[in-house]
C-alpha cells in the first residue's frame, strides 16, 4: 500500500499539470471556462472494476450458480 501511495504522490503533480494545460488550450480556442482554482488529484482506494464485464459474467451465471432474483438484487 505504501508503494501505491508513493506512486500516487509522484503522479499527482503531473496529472494536475496536464489538466491545467488542457484548460489553457481550451481557453486558447475561446472556450469560456471558469477559473480552475487549486487543482488536486484524488485517488480512490478501490480496485478498478469493469462493471459491464462483471454484469455479463453474472448474467452468464444466472440459472447455473445464481438465481435471477440475486442478479436483480445485485444490479
Amino acid at each position: 500500500m505504501r508503494n501505491i501511495r508513493r506512486h500516487e504522490n509522484a503522479l499527482e503533480g503531473a496529472i494536475a499539470g496536464i489538466a491545467r494545460a488542457v484548460v489553457a488550450i481550451s481557453r486558447g480556442f475561446d472556450e469560456s471556462i471558469p477559473d480552475e482554482g487549486v487543482m488536486r488529484v484524488m485517488f480512490g482506494d478501490s480496485v478498478i472494476q469493469d462493471v459491464a464485464a462483471e454484469k455479463a459474467q453474472d448474467m452468464a451465471e444466472v440459472g447455473v450458480t445464481m438465481n435471477a432474483w440475486e442478479y436483480r438484487v445485485k444490479w
